[in-house]
């Protein structure tokens, strides 16, 4: 659900924005293990791309849309926090659906909101049924934030030296996996797709001297969704707080990636 959490107001009378909803359809971040019946047919490896126009958005609204109707009867703060995602970064109108690169903007509303936040959104793609069967967003959370250290060269502290230590934060968004593909390690996929990316644009930033970047990738999750919890916890995220919304306790996420940026000839 990630910054969905942070709104406060809803317009429940509102609902001309909401997908007719198929019961237990899809479910998030289910990292599940492969069924031992599955005879292979539905085998096929899904692709990991951006999302490319709007008739995808379409499907991902579609496929956001159904995640949670399972819980919203035990906890009726997750429809409205589905409802808020669909009216806020998943909105398939291309107002205020700007990129930041300075390039032509593409079909996909949802990516140039998503490239506006200095990240990007990715969608699975089964190329056999020619359908989407998964989505996961990053959005910049926190800028390039600099320090240097001095360290000394000695226990007189005669000489020294600085290292500069860069932080800057990203937030993963909007991570679901449909239902009929759990067991592929889809989720795994995605944020290790998310990770690759900050790490990439980071690593493209021009320095003056060799510098220690850090990146921060940050999630939030409902404890409710004990799958999503145990995904991030199963590749390196740590539970850095836990704090209420309305009724819903969330649990915040942190991993750290650390890499040295060389000056570019």
């Amino acid at each position: 659900l990630s910054d969905v959490y942070y709104e406060s107001k809803y317009n429940d009378d509102d609902d001309d924005d909401e997908p007719d909803v198929r019961m237990g359809e899809v479910c998030p971040w289910r990292v599940a293990e492969k069924n031992d019946d599955d005879d292979g047919a539905s085998s096929a490896v899904e692709t990991i791309r951006p999302i490319e126009s709007s008739v995808e958005d379409g499907q991902i609204r579609y496929l956001y849309g159904n995640i949670y109707v399972h819980l919203y009867d035990e906890y009726p703060a997750i429809r409205k926090m589905v409802k808020s995602a669909l009216k806020m970064d998943l909105k398939s109108s291309t107002k205020n659906a700007t990129t930041n690169y300075g390039g032509e903007r593409c079909d996909s509303a949802i990516r140039n909101r998503f490239q506006y936040k200095y990240g990007e959104f990715w969608v699975a793609w089964d190329a056999v049924e020619a359908r989407i069967t998964g989505c996961v967003g990053i959005g910049l959370r926190k800028k390039r934030q600099a320090c240097e250290l001095e360290l000394s060269s000695s226990s007189s502290g005669a000489s020294s030296s600085s290292v500069v230590v860069v932080v800057v934060e990203y937030e993963i968004q909007r991570l679901a996996v449909d239902e009929r593909c759990r067991g592929k390690g889809l989720g795994k996929r995605f944020l290790r797709v998310a990770e690759e990316y900050a790490r990439r644009e980071q690593a493209s930033i021009e320095t003056e001297s060799t510098t220690t970047v850090t990146i921060k990738l940050w999630a939030i999750t409902p404890e409710c969704l004990v799958a999503a919890n145990r995904l991030y916890e199963s590749v390196g995220y740590r539970k850095e707080e836990t704090f209420q919304a309305g009724s819903l306790c969330m649990n915040v996420y942190c991993k750290s990636l650390s890499f040295k940026a060389e000056v570019k000839q």
